[in-house]
């Protein structure tokens, strides 16, 4: 491995840092019954570094845009990762920071969708961020407690 493999993977492993705060939250949707699924746009020293990550045994199904040969909010994409969770579009909820279209692109696939405040704030690198009206949570970690409410209805 050259010197500048062995940086971005030295990168890719930081980018996919977790903070407790996050793996508590991944855990208890997991204890929930939840079936999860990672949807990226990442490059290639990501995807490599993947399986590696203190976040992969959270998840169920991973695609990323770098090795399926589409960027969202390609259709692929969302339908590649229902496929992998065998899941049905009506029984998904896609969470993202609404870069690329995501959110309306979950939308056009049949999910419905939850823009996700990311992480480092508004400065933070996001491409191709779009408006976005509907629901919206301010972490993550805010995501179980949102389909508790959901399910007591």
């Amino acid at each position: 491995m050259g010197e500048l493999e062995m940086l971005l993977a030295q990168l890719a492993a930081v980018r996919l840092g977790a903070d407790a705060t996050l793996l508590r939250a991944l855990e208890r949707l997991q204890r929930g019954g939840a079936r999860l699924a990672v949807l990226s746009d990442a490059s290639p020293d990501i995807a490599e570094a993947w399986s590696r990550s203190e976040l992969a045994p959270h998840f169920d199904a991973v695609v990323f845009s770098c090795r399926t040969g589409a960027v969202k909010p390609d259709r692929l994409l969302f339908h590649t990762v229902l496929h992998e969770l065998d899941a049905a579009p009506h029984q998904a909820l896609y969470c993202g920071d609404g870069g690329g279209d995501e959110l309306a692109g979950a939308e056009r696939a049949g999910m419905r969708a939850v823009r996700v405040e990311r992480r480092g704030g508004p400065g933070s690198l996001v491409f191709g961020e779009t408006a976005w009206s509907g629901r919206a949570i301010p972490s993550l970690e805010a995501l179980p407690s949102l389909l508790d409410s959901w399910g007591k209805r």
